[in-house]
């Protein structure tokens, strides 16, 4: 007699985000949160600053990133067509960032950032240094030995992945315009 096992993955919390462009030159965000909510986005917190623009800010529960990702985009897309998911998170952070992320003090954060030899280097220079998440927080827990949950770098590696192809994308429009 054969006996079934089933196999039971872990739910896990992933926290991450996702930024759309709304269909419309000058959309209003505001007209959407209901249709948002409808359509099972009640576990994010939704940014309407921008006309234009929405981000959506989820923590989700589920047995793979890849999962609450996608379902993520497909509750946003359904909520809103025509929305174009354009960027996703954490992925280019400042010191003040990986401060809230890791729930630290942004003074020691800078003071790992910038005075340590082995430190990422700033994917951005500027008036705010801009490092990518992903490779900080693998960096603070390999090399400074901090506890980090594998979930936020599996988190900001991800979105690192998805900006870059989305960038590579774009690259490739301009250039065929060249």
């Amino acid at each position: 007699m054969a006996v079934i096992t089933a196999r039971t993955r872990t739910v896990k919390l992933y926290n991450f985000e996702l930024s759309f462009k709304l269909p419309g030159v000058n959309a209003d965000g505001e007209q959407y949160l209901d249709a948002l909510y409808e359509a099972g986005c009640d576990d994010a917190m939704i940014g309407i600053g921008r006309k234009g623009f929405i981000g959506a800010d989820f923590s989700r529960e589920s047995t793979s990133l890849e999962i609450a990702v996608d379902s993520a985009i497909r509750n946003i897309e359904t909520a809103i067509p025509g929305a174009q998911l354009i960027d996703a998170g954490p992925d280019l952070v400042g010191a003040s960032d990986v401060a809230a992320i890791l729930e630290c003090s942004r003074q020691n954060i800078r003071q790992l950032l910038t005075t340590d030899e082995s430190a990422p280097i700033p994917a951005y220079q500027g008036k705010r240094d801009l490092w990518h998440c992903a490779e900080v927080l693998t960096w603070l827990r390999d090399i400074k030995g901090m506890k980090i949950a594998p979930e936020l770098i599996e988190v900001s590696t991800h979105a690192m992945r998805f900006n870059a192809a989305q960038q590579s994308k774009k690259a490739e429009r301009v250039a065929a315009l060249v």
